[in-house]
């Protein structure tokens, strides 16, 4: 399967030169930064949000860190998506409705101001108003809880669904050479969503939140092009873009501050940009411990959470790696 993969990138790198767009004759929309996410003011996409709870039997914990693995690369969470969840299902999943919607400008707690990307989860909850990876940060890494308050005013996160981490708003902002997202820790570009270049195979790492932490990073790359996806009467060339996000080391603890052991946990999973219509489906799964003795291999992780644009269904259904 990787190797016909792998060939298929090569094909389509040979074929798309230019670094900041991949054009086809046959549509009528580039496939460009601008048009893979419009941004005008009021632009709003809606989602049916699908959580599914995972039994993770797998604990992977190791006596030092110096036994911790790295995170996994960009190969095996493609893998990992084509084999499917892994999990043991113990619970029904729950469903809910999400939105995206563009609505003028705001300002972080930590005094950036730009677009602002409302989200808002579930049909009678108010929109979100926090950054919200500052609530993810919490669960990952508790040793960050402290900073993270006194920076953000960060807490836990409540509800019966997670935030979407992959596909998310707040501070929103698009450049020539990037799109991305501002927090409420620092005034650096606190997330990274797409670089110019959209070629299959090419990719980033982005640094998070690097005043806190030296071993926090989000890992993404351009891992096909789908051409002429139907959406109802439209057509659009799309992007599936694989992304990893390594949470770095975990000290868990007992009894106050005795240390039980360390482990590496990392989101992962997919978002698809559509030329001319934006982001249309998600996949991300939460909080996979990274396997000490196999090389590039975590387990199912404890949640699975998938996005489909409403508009798209079922024109859409994600079709994995084979």
């Amino acid at each position: 399967m990787r190797r016909s993969f792998a060939i298929l990138v090569v094909l389509a790198l040979t074929g798309c030169r230019g670094r900041d767009r991949v054009t086809d004759p046959s549509t009528s929309v580039d496939v460009t930064l601008s048009t893979l996410w419009p941004n005008d003011d009021g632009h709003r996409w809606e989602y049916r949000l699908r959580q599914q709870a995972w039994g993770d039997s797998e604990s992977w914990i190791v006596s030092s860190q110096d036994s911790v693995p790295p995170a996994p690369g960009l190969d095996a969470v493609i893998d990992a998506l084509a084999r499917g969840a892994l999990g043991i299902v113990y619970a029904p999943a729950e469903s809910t409705t999400y939105a995206l919607e563009f609505r003028g400008t705001m300002t972080t707690l930590s005094g950036v101001t730009a677009q602002h990307l409302v989200e808002t989860l579930g049909p009678d909850t108010l929109s979100l108003a926090a950054d919200g990876f500052v609530a993810t940060l919490v669960r990952a890494r508790p040793d960050l809880v402290r900073a993270l308050a006194r920076r953000a005013g960060a807490g836990a996160a409540k509800g019966l669904f997670f935030r979407p981490n992959l596909l998310h708003g707040y501070a929103w902002q698009k450049s020539r050479d990037w799109i991305g997202g501002y927090g409420d820790v620092d005034q650096l570009l606190a997330w990274k969503y797409l670089e110019a270049n959209l070629a299959p195979g090419a990719g980033f790492t982005f640094q998070l939140v690097p005043s806190l932490a030296t071993d926090v990073f989000l890992h993404a790359r351009v891992a096909r092009r789908r051409q002429h996806v139907r959406f109802g009467s439209r057509m659009a060339d799309v992007i599936d873009v694989a992304y990893l996000i390594d949470f770095g080391i975990l000290r868990y603890v007992a009894g106050g501050d005795s240390t039980v052991g360390y482990a590496r946990h990392v989101n992962y999973g997919y978002v698809s940009y559509a030329a001319g219509l934006g982001p249309v489906a998600s996949v991300e799964r939460f909080m996979a411990f990274v396997n000490p003795t196999a090389r590039d291999s975590m387990s199912a992780g404890s949640d699975e959470q998938r996005l489909t644009w409403t508009d798209s269904a079922p024109a859409l259904a994600w079709e994995p790696w084979r």
